[in-house]
């Protein structure tokens, strides 16, 4: 019994271990924590990939939020459905914007 316990231990350790260093060549990660397990440095070299991904994003959301403009025939109801998605996708990327903010940008992109 403790045979098996000891077996599985093992093999899972080294499962990780192959785990751990095939994704540290996907990822292209040089050189792992040494304070961290590895299965902890990869999660914190995906977590500053998608992390600085969000600030992308956030910033090319926010710059398009800013912008939005009744599109030629578009009718009303569609230019807001448009820009709630816009401020939704922002919102989803960590990213906040205020109602009150929100209002103003949707009454200048009407026009005239």
């Amino acid at each position: 019994m403790e045979q098996q316990s000891f077996l599985h231990a093992s093999l899972s350790a080294y499962a990780v271990l192959i785990l751990t260093l095939s994704l540290k060549e996907q990822l292209g990660i040089r050189s792992l924590h040494t304070s961290l397990t590895p299965a902890e440095s990869v999660w914190k070299h995906l977590k500053g990939l998608y992390m600085a991904q969000d600030t992308i994003s956030v910033s090319k959301i926010l710059s398009q939020l800013t912008t939005v403009q009744v599109m030629g025939n578009e009718n009303v109801s569609d230019y807001i459905n448009r820009a709630r998605t816009l401020r939704d996708q922002l919102e989803k990327c960590g990213g906040y914007f205020p109602k009150d903010m929100f209002v103003t940008v949707l009454l200048a992109g009407l026009g005239r």
